[in-house]
């Protein structure tokens, strides 16, 4: 067998076993309750009965299609099935990318593999709908290749874009991303295209055949110019130094590249990577989408590497290259799946992996709260997900889906979240309006310190703690023993 496709192939189950992940998105939870709902009655999770902060208010969960496939994989599967779910589901998204390429075999695997290690603080807690944005831009790639050898295809985005709308928002990048290559092919024939504006025109219709309608456009627009979430939310936030240097090192190569190119519809490439480049440097979230933009560009712009291809022609080259795949896929398999493994094997197990990854899931804590009446409990915001989905008799304050919505005050959600968790003027009113039963907390946080030397005075009465967690109780609760 030929040493590069063999170590190809290494290198793509290498990837397999890396992306073999627990699953521990903080939204997993609502997400599974969501699924159920959707089996059960039919709901598309549009209106807000989970939270006494915003009860009824109605939003739209541009995810339901990914809550209706998760809960029967969780159902069947259980964390094992979600693991392997997610395992597939990225590379399956890096498979596309990699065959939307014909041969430079070693330059696709070493972008994906930038991919993989950039793209990380996204991929690392699992399975999430995000990760279904990362497929349908690997496969809107991969539809790119085949257009330009058959023109087709291009009848194909509208239905994309139509199954893309109802997994996740991303689909309005997508949108654009599409425009922006049917102007370089506007460009390169000189002239416009009927058929191409009209796919584009139905492209941008079909993402309305969701249950939410234009509600989905609106959204976008709100998440993206009207709440600053990169001043609330750990992934809206700007990523390290040293991603933001590999951003604009990897940018200013390929600008000079694109400018360089005689093509004029290959200059305008330099927009586009200055648009997601921007766009990744603002959010760690968006750094999955910079280098998969990358990974297109590049090989549009390049045709000839002679270099890359002299080099990696070596028999000692590729023997190296497969040893070093070899042992990376022997470590991951020793001392990378079998925890994982090990931590899909049941709740209890789940939740140690929980603690030794610092996510810290109140696993012991719910089991307490479970054994009392059901109530009003305001909560630590990475828990709500959890207890969404473990305590659905309770009735929480804030979660996952909540920081774009808008509230009478104007301010976000998790703003109000915040001021009431760091006890700031009028944290005892938000308490009160709320009739909370129970405060369910990370221990060490400003309430918390408040409340363990005013708690009489407050009127909380502390009834369970650990190492990160803590319940307090209304003291004038008449129905708990």
């Amino acid at each position: 067998m030929d040493k590069l496709k063999l170590f190809v192939g290494i290198f793509f189950a290498s990837l397999f076993l890396l992306f073999f992940l627990s699953p521990m998105d903080p939204d997993l939870g609502w997400h599974l309750r969501c699924g159920e709902n959707f089996w059960s009655s039919g709901s598309f999770c549009g209106e807000n009965s989970f939270s006494v902060l915003l009860p009824n208010y109605s939003w739209p969960n541009h995810a339901w299609l990914y809550d209706a496939v998760l809960f029967p994989v969780f159902n069947i599967g259980g964390f094992f099935g979600l693991s392997f779910f997610n395992a597939f589901l990225i590379l399956g998204s890096f498979l596309f990318l990699y065959f939307s390429v014909k041969d430079k075999k070693i330059e696709k695997t070493l972008l994906i593999l930038l991919l993989s290690i950039f793209g990380w603080g996204v991929f690392s807690l699992g399975i999430r709908s995000q990760l279904f944005g990362v497929l349908f831009f690997s496969i809107e790639i991969f539809l790119f290749s085949k257009f330009k050898e058959n023109e087709k295809i291009i009848f194909l985005f509208p239905l994309l874009f139509l199954v893309w709308a109802n997994f996740h928002g991303s689909v309005i990048i997508g949108i654009l991303l599409f425009g922006f290559v049917l102007i370089g092919k506007f460009i390169d024939l000189k002239k416009f295209q009927l058929k191409q504006i009209f796919i584009f025109f139905i492209s941008i219709l079909t993402p309305l055949i969701n249950p939410f309608g234009m509600k989905i456009y609106t959204d976008a627009w709100r998440h993206f110019a009207v709440v600053d979430l990169g001043k609330l939310i750990a992934e809206w936030t700007p990523p390290g130094f040293f991603v933001g240097i590999v951003i604009v090192f990897t940018g200013i190569i390929i600008i000079f590249l694109s400018l360089k190119n005689p093509l004029l519809k290959n200059k305008i490439y330099s927009l586009l990577i200055l648009g997601v480049g921007f766009s990744a440097l603002k959010a760690r979230r968006n750094l999955p989408l910079y280098f998969m933009i990358l990974f297109l560009v590049f090989f549009e712009l390049q045709d000839k590497r002679d270099f890359f291809n002299r080099f990696f022609e070596r028999d000692s080259v590729q023997k190296i290259l497969l040893i070093l795949a070899s042992l990376f896929f022997v470590i991951l398999l020793v001392f990378y799946l079998i925890p994982n493994v090990k931590a899909d094997l049941n709740y209890n197990n789940w939740c140690l992996q929980s603690s030794d990854l610092g996510l810290n899931y109140p696993c012991k804590g719910v089991e307490f709260l479970n054994s009392l009446p059901p109530g009003n409990i305001f909560n630590t915001f990475e828990w709500g997900g959890f207890l969404i989905w473990k305590i659905p008799q309770n009735k929480i304050f804030v979660d996952g889906r909540m920081p774009a919505w808008e509230t009478p005050l104007g301010k976000s959600p998790y703003t109000v979240y915040l001021e009431t968790i760091q006890t700031q003027p009028g944290w005892q009113e938000t308490l009160k309006e709320y009739n909370f039963s129970y405060l369910f907390i990370g221990s060490g946080t400003f309430m918390d310190l408040e409340l363990k030397v005013n708690h009489e005075k407050e009127g909380w009465n502390e009834i369970y703690r650990n190492n990160f967690s803590v319940i307090y109780k209304k003291v004038n609760l008449t129905n708990i023993s």
